[in-house]
């Protein structure tokens, strides 16, 4: 399976001293090896929510799927060492709702700017998610 977020990304993210701190290498640095086994796992578990509404592997991956990707892979490295926090496990749950809410279609996602993924889901109704004066009178 394709891996859906790169150790670029991850760094980028959340920095090599993170990274070095959840998935030490023990001269340092970073244990790319661990850090790949925990981007397949994520991946995985991620497809278990995303593919029973999208082809996958998805034609691009949405930035907000790389973004949960990278919490996760940390959350889990951190889970299995001495670095977890509240922090990432909130950033994890959150990951988790907002998958669950993929699996039962209550968020489309976006797998090109400004356009749904095409669901194998029938589509009963549509959010507008465009921010005006009158979408947002009362919300505040």
């Amino acid at each position: 399976m394709e891996p859906i977020i790169s150790i670029d990304a991850i760094l980028a993210r959340w920095g090599e001293d993170e990274l070095a701190v959840v998935c030490p290498n023990g001269q340092g640095g970073i244990d790319e090896d661990r850090l790949d086994g925990a981007i397949d796992d994520v991946t995985s578990e991620i497809a278990t929510y995303v593919q029973g509404k999208y082809p996958w592997p998805l034609p691009s991956v949405p930035i907000v799927l790389q973004r949960l990707a990278a919490d996760m892979v940390v959350y889990h490295l951190a889970s299995m060492g001495n670095s977890h926090s509240e922090i990432k496990e909130n950033r994890y749950k959150g990951a988790v709702r907002f998958l669950t809410a993929v699996s039962k279609g209550e968020i489309e996602l976006l797998t090109k700017p400004g356009k749904a993924a095409k669901s194998k889901a029938s589509t009963i109704g549509h959010v507008s998610t465009e921010l005006t004066r009158e979408t947002l009178k009362g919300a505040f």
